[in-house]
């Protein structure tokens, strides 16, 4: 098989990548990706011998020590690729996701992009450097994956830039992207300029809502008033529900961990993304979708599930003896990022 990050060639039965490091296992559903830090040692075992896992140990060092200098010197001197560069269109900005992660960010707009094999950033402006560049800031970079595997957006987070209010700021993104149907690679720079006066909320600019259902549909009109459409009227418009994800109340039981989000579409359809993890293994995020009604206050689900919602405070929670017990707070985007904020991870 190959590896999603760079497309090498990798043994079925292997789970990191030996020339960049990345993880091999599937994503489920739409998540956010990182690029660093999440490289636990996956080949520890309490089963291993002592020696045995040492040396194994040992050797993974040396195999990603190796890979990454050998990435480096090739990034940092390899030719551009000869042939034409396919077109990619950027849109540049900075502001807050995942409520207060600051963050500087490239939004790609190219559907046959497959591979990213790395993003450096640099200070100022260095599209006209001599051929010897200077050493990057820094490439800790994440990024974002549509659900169709392509990606969405590229970003570095802004405080250890060191990105203040009153000083403005020059970056020059350097990226080598593959395309589909083809093993060559090129290289891409950006130069993005702003201000670090960094306060707008761009989850919907980041992270990608091509999971939400098309509610651009005009809804269907009847000529006749039902009895809920009557009761509806009194208790107030469900409108708000359609404007966001809605997770429940984060459930822990000791390790375990679960929490599902919540999409009601205009067209009485709503999706639910479950999201359970057990102790150290990764998440397991899966979807399921049913039909609705609203009923004065009540959106019955076809499950038999009955949730309130209340317009004027524009809150849904579930009920019990007159009694909120599961109390839904709304998000503007769904991964696995915003699951893993409500437990603090």
């Amino acid at each position: 098989m190959n590896c999603n990050n760079c497309g090498a060639r990798v043994k079925d039965t292997a789970k990191i990548c030996p020339v960049c490091g990345a993880l091999l296992d599937d994503e489920a559903n739409y998540t956010l990706l990182a690029t660093d830090d999440r490289y636990d040692d996956i080949y520890s075992s309490a089963e291993k011998k002592k020696h045995g896992g040492l040396k194994t140990f040992i050797i993974i060092l040396l195999v990603i020590a190796l890979a990454g200098g050998g990435a480096y010197y090739y990034f940092r001197h390899k030719k551009p690729t000869e042939n034409v560069a396919p077109a990619v269109t950027f849109t540049e900005g900075s502001g807050v996701i995942n409520r207060d992660e600051k963050v500087i960010y490239l939004t790609l707009d190219n559907k046959n992009i497959e591979f990213i094999h790395g993003v450096n950033l640099y200070e100022g402006d260095i599209t006209g450097a001599a051929e010897e560049k200077p050493e990057p800031l820094t490439s800790d970079y994440e990024y974002t994956k549509n659900v169709d595997t392509t990606f969405r957006a590229i970003f570095f987070d802004a405080e250890p830039l060191g990105i203040k209010a009153d000083k403005e700021y020059t970056y020059t993104y350097e990226m080598y992207f593959s395309f589909v149907g083809s093993d060559d690679i090129y290289p891409y720079t950006k130069v993005v300029t702003g201000s670090g006066d960094i306060k707008g909320d761009v989850s919907d600019a980041v992270f990608d809502h091509s999971m939400t259902e098309d509610t651009t549909k005009a809804e269907e009109t009847t000529q006749q008033t039902t009895e809920a459409e009557t009761t509806q009227k009194k208790t107030g418009s469900a409108d708000f529900i359609y404007d966001g994800y809605w997770y429940t109340s984060p459930y822990k039981d000791g390790d375990n961990l679960s929490i599902s989000a919540f999409k009601f579409g205009k067209d009485k359809v709503y999706k639910i993304t479950h999201y359970d993890k057990k102790g150290s293994d990764d998440w397991v995020i899966y979807s399921e979708e049913g039909k609705y009604e609203v009923d004065g206050d009540t959106l019955l689900l076809d499950d038999g599930t009955q949730l309130i919602f209340d317009s004027e405070k524009e809150e849904i929670y579930e009920e019990s003896d007159g009694k909120k017990t599961n109390t839904f707070t709304k998000r503007k985007y769904n991964s696995r990022q915003n699951a893993e904020d409500f437990f603090g991870i």
